[in-house]
């Protein structure tokens, strides 16, 4: 006796939703193949740059804080000066160091990575970056612990990651925007370093906003970079004062950047000799 019945074949779904899953599963996983071969060349490559990047903010907070203790000056916010300084100092060189990686990255560059797309290599760099600043928070932080400053342990993980990743966000978007228009104007780029630099005075680094004087603060407050240190703060100092904090401003800020630099990397493809 036969049987008349056919073999059950499987279906694979093909709609539109499925094939758009699809296809961003697959540039995730092109960019953290990119972004780990990066970490890794930058490791055999620089492996006391790497070293630098640690100790540079180390170096700076230890400056500051020794200015202050040995001009017996009470510190600006908490019991200690250090951890405010270094509050300051490490959510600034997340946004100085992911905006300068990023804005010196070769967008237009075929030979270090052939049939990549210069936007999944640019995140790849972004992300490369958020991995290394990780690693310089946690030390900063715990030898601040180990100092002898219990305050060193977040109190509020929310506020620290929320501050963080609206920096990240921020220093992306600068970073793309800046290394398309570097592509055009040479000099831009020297003028974005100086400016970079320049803008820890005006951040709330060293001092609080909120206790400036309503004009000064005022204008402060529209540096975008000076919320995310304020929102970054508020993981350590949960009565942090923040009547100028605007966490929206920020977020604001790092989605035109981002759009902005997308727009253009899109728009100059042509000229850059993309397609």
């Amino acid at each position: 006796m036969t049987s008349n019945a056919r073999p059950v074949r499987t279906v694979r779904p093909t709609g539109v939703p499925t094939v758009f899953l699809n296809d961003i599963i697959r540039s995730f996983a092109i960019i953290f193949v990119v972004a780990n071969q990066m970490l890794k060349n930058r490791v055999k490559s620089h492996p006391f740059g790497l070293v630098l990047v640690v100790f540079e903010p180390i170096g700076l907070i230890i400056v500051l804080s020794a200015i202050y203790y040995f001009t017996s000056r009470r510190p600006v916010f908490g019991p200690s000066q250090i951890l405010f300084h270094a509050s300051g100092v490490v959510p600034f060189y997340w946004f100085v160091r992911i905006s300068t990686r990023t804005r010196n990255m070769e967008l237009d560059d075929p030979t270090r990575f052939p049939r990549i797309k210069p936007l999944f290599a640019f995140i790849a760099q972004v992300l490369t970056e958020v991995v290394i600043m990780v690693l310089v928070t946690v030390v900063v932080f715990t030898g601040i612990f180990f100092f002898g400053i219990p305050q060193a342990l977040p109190s509020n993980m929310s506020e620290l990651i929320g501050g963080t990743l609206a920096l990240v966000g921020l220093a992306a978007g600068f970073g793309l925007t800046t290394a398309v228009l570097m592509t055009y104007l040479s000099f831009w780029g020297h003028v974005m370093a100086v400016c970079s630099r320049g803008l820890m005075v005006i951040s709330g680094v060293f001092f609080i906003i909120d206790f400036m004087p309503p004009g000064i603060r005022g204008v402060l407050a529209l540096n975008p970079i000076s919320h995310g240190i304020t929102w970054f703060r508020l993981g350590f100092y949960p009565t942090f004062p923040t009547v100028t904090l605007d966490k929206s401003y920020l977020v604001m800020w790092a989605v035109a950047f981002i759009a902005l630099g997308i727009l253009l990397e899109r728009v100059t493809r042509r000229n850059r000799g993309l397609l």
